[in-house]
């Protein structure tokens, strides 16, 4: 009697190896850059995403992140929300919200 083989996938004997090499916080973080980079550096090196070449865009979208954090707790601080602090500005009058904004923005394209 001919026994039919079954089509299972085969287990793959070359599996990934995890990155356990958490790369330091540089010395110069501080504040929300350095929260950010403690919070995804293990997540980024468990996914095999912290390798030499992915570093310094790595600490830049930390260092995106701190800033715009930074910027934002200083105009709620000062005014109490973003909108008190928009309120009777203009471009020409409203660097931290633009400079805010830029860095979200660059820390939001750096993750897509």
């Amino acid at each position: 009697m001919n026994k039919i083989k079954e089509n299972t996938p085969k287990k793959s004997k070359n599996k990934t190896k995890i990155s356990k090499n958490i790369p330091l916080c540089p010395e110069y973080f501080n504040g929300y850059a350095r929260k950010k980079w403690e919070e995804l550096a293990p997540i980024f090196a468990e996914k095999n995403m912290l390798s030499e070449a992915d570093l310094s865009a790595f600490e830049v979208l930390c260092l995106h992140y701190g800033d715009a954090m930074s910027l934002y707790q200083a105009m709620i601080k000062e005014y109490g929300s973003i909108a008190g602090y928009l309120t009777g500005r203009n471009s020409q009058t409203m660097g931290e919200y633009l400079a805010y904004n830029k860095s979200m923005t660059a820390y939001t394209k750096m993750l897509i």
